[in-house]
């Protein structure tokens, strides 16, 4: 069974396990509280579609002074700001 996208890939992109758990989880909370996916989806779960997002560059990682932290680009943002107004 192969898994895609594969570690390797996703080390790629942040610079320890931990990081990529860490933008995982972020993630799968987001979209578990509605926030659109910036993939198409097709069957998958939401740690499927947080993996794939983070494979495409869809998330990337910001690294700060103090910590380090997963930031979602911009369509994202635009929705978060947009689910502030409807309130």
């Amino acid at each position: 069974m192969l898994i895609d996208p594969s570690l390797e890939v996703l080390l790629t992109k942040a610079d320890s396990k931990f990081s990529v758990v860490s933008m995982v989880s972020k993630r799968v909370r987001q979209l578990n509280a509605g926030w659109e996916p910036l993939i198409k989806v097709g069957d998958l779960k939401p740690v499927g579609i947080a993996l794939k997002e983070i494979a495409e560059d869809k998330i990337v990682m910001r690294k700060d002074n103090a910590h380090k932290e997963s930031i979602i680009e911009e369509e994202c943002e635009k929705i978060e700001e947009s689910e502030k107004s409807d309130l």
